[in-house]
């Protein structure tokens, strides 16, 4: 297991917040299907990465109970906190980086994981017209940044 500092482990635990509550910002609407998704797609990544550091921590920090931190973020400027995670995000992939890159990997592979079925959430009920789209252009562009940032 690589050894994380504890601020480090808490900046990265926060990321997955900042960037599942940015993904829902970027596109009105779904957010009451979209956080009970975000949770059991964090807790999903237990079952799948169940020896990684950063995804126990993040379970740990018990997601359920994030309901009102997630709201209450939603309430500010898209764009700031669309910054606010892609800088979230970076920073952590670089501290994870530095320690464990395999851990670096889980990482952003868990992220995107997240991110990928919180967009998808919206879609799924139909906000975004027939014609089958899952995500949202403001979705499908804000999880190119994060990809973008994480590399």
């Amino acid at each position: 297991m690589a050894n994380f500092t504890e601020a480090d482990m808490a900046a990265v635990v926060e990321s997955f917040y900042t960037a599942a509550t940015a993904m829902m910002a970027a596109e009105q609407g779904g957010t009451r299907r979209e956080f009970p998704v975000m949770v059991a797609a964090m807790n999903e990544l237990g079952t799948q990465y169940p020896d990684s550091a950063i995804v126990q921590a993040l379970l740990a920090s018990n997601p359920g109970s994030r309901q009102a931190q997630v709201t209450g973020a939603l309430d500010g400027s898209t764009g700031a906190l669309q910054d606010a995670a892609l800088a979230a995000v970076k920073k952590a992939a670089q501290a994870i980086a530095s320690v464990s890159p395999d851990e670096a990997t889980t990482y952003q592979d868990a992220v995107l994981q997240v991110l990928d079925k919180v967009a998808d959430a919206a879609g799924e009920l139909g906000y975004f017209g027939s014609e089958g789209a899952g995500v949202s252009e403001g979705e499908a562009k804000f999880l190119d940044l994060i990809k973008a940032a994480m590399q």
